[in-house]
């Protein structure tokens, strides 16, 4: 049975609708949208529940017990009101190949990385990318949008390798040299856009240089070598470790001092 077909027989029996979802990285997503009465019509991927053999009866069960737990009433009218949304507003960074829909060709960004503004928190931990719709609704530009994004979005960290291994209770041995540092936000999500803002102080930590490795959308790592083997390590990890999802670059960055 086809994903198509999958997808349809569970609809069928949840009464719900197939929706394709196109995510970051061009990712495409089979969802089933689910009416369970409330304001919002949460979306359910059942991707991962074919894959994982689940049949189309099981698949459906899932997808109503997810569904009952989603369920919310809210009042999304605020959504086009840019004063009450300009709060929520937060930059992330992707690469440009990316959907980035009218932020595509935004000049903003770092090297092949585009600046894409995101509204969080309107539902629960649930977030929204700013579309062209959303953008004419605001009656703002583009470039207003970015800067309040950016401007929400000051809260980078740099913080050492050690430093973070120690904390997550594997510390390095004594005495191992380590001068890597990760650069995020506080809450570790999305946080690969604080290198723009982190650039001058990471000069200062390596005065003749440095490269970053996008580890992936919510974080980098930043190294003093430039190794020309860092390219391919980058391709390895995101072919074997990274959600595509979470992908940043296939390839290092290299800043010169």
């Amino acid at each position: 049975m086809s994903k198509k077909e999958y997808a349809n027989e569970v609809a069928r029996l949840v009464n719900g609708e197939v929706k394709e979802v196109e995510k970051a990285n061009g990712a495409i997503f089979t969802g089933i949208m689910v009416d369970t009465g409330s304001t919002a019509k949460p979306t359910i991927y059942i991707d991962d529940m074919k894959a994982d053999g689940l049949t189309v009866e099981e698949a459906a069960a899932k997808v109503q017990e997810i569904a009952k737990k989603s369920a919310i009433s809210v009042d999304l009218g605020f959504m086009t009101d840019w004063e009450a949304v300009k709060p929520m507003l937060r930059a992330r960074l992707y690469n440009k190949a990316t959907k980035a829909d009218v932020f595509r060709e935004a000049g903003n960004g770092f090297d092949d990385l585009v600046i894409i503004p995101y509204v969080e928190g309107v539902i629960k931990n649930g977030s929204c990318k700013v579309t062209n719709e959303l953008i004419e609704k605001w009656n703002v530009t583009p470039d207003e949008v970015l800067s309040v994004a950016e401007a929400n979005s000051n809260d980078g960290t740099i913080q050492s390798m050690a430093d973070m291994m120690k904390e997550l209770g594997h510390p390095l041995p004594e005495g191992y040299d380590c001068p890597m540092y990760v650069v995020t936000n506080s809450n570790r999500m999305f946080g690969a856009y604080a290198i723009l803002s982190k650039l001058d102080d990471l000069r200062e930590i390596f005065p003749e240089g440095f490269t970053v490795l996008p580890s992936s959308v919510h974080e980098v790592i930043v190294v003093p070598a430039d190794d020309l083997g860092f390219d391919s390590m980058v391709q390895d990890v995101n072919d074997t470790e990274v959600n595509i999802t979470d992908q940043l670059s296939n390839h290092a960055y290299r800043i010169a001092a």
